[in-house]
């Protein structure tokens, strides 16, 4: 089995950058999502939202990625919410007991919706 290369998209809706990701969050993968963030915090993003929904499988360097994301988030005073999570990477997260360790919506629109924003719109 091809193993699907972790891609990203970014789009921004007032102060808000939704990354979605297509792939799998392996090593490679987790260090490509982490570049990514610091690339979008570099060029002034406040709050991030991580669109997961089209990632069906997380390594635990990914899941040990997100924690640190959300803790550098939490340390700038920014939020980071983690959106459309599957069923098995979420049972890993609820199995481990790292869930109440992130901020977690069922969906983009409901992580705008609790940082307070509307729908993104992509960029381009």
């Amino acid at each position: 089995m091809k193993q699907q290369e972790l891609n990203i998209t970014l789009a921004e809706r007032d102060g808000t950058t939704v990354l979605t990701l297509t792939g799998r969050i392996d090593l490679h993968g987790a260090e490509k999502m982490r570049a990514a963030c610091r690339e979008a915090v570099a060029a002034g993003a406040a709050d991030l939202v991580l669109d997961l929904s089209r990632v069906p499988f997380v390594s635990s360097t990914g899941l040990g990625s997100f924690l640190v994301l959300q803790q550098e988030q939490e340390r700038r005073g920014r939020r980071v919410v983690f959106a459309g999570l599957q069923p098995a990477p979420r049972h890993v997260l609820e199995v481990l007991n790292l869930a109440p360790y992130l901020e977690l919506a069922e969906d983009v629109p409901a992580a705008l919706a609790r940082l307070g924003t509307p729908e993104p719109v992509p960029a381009g």
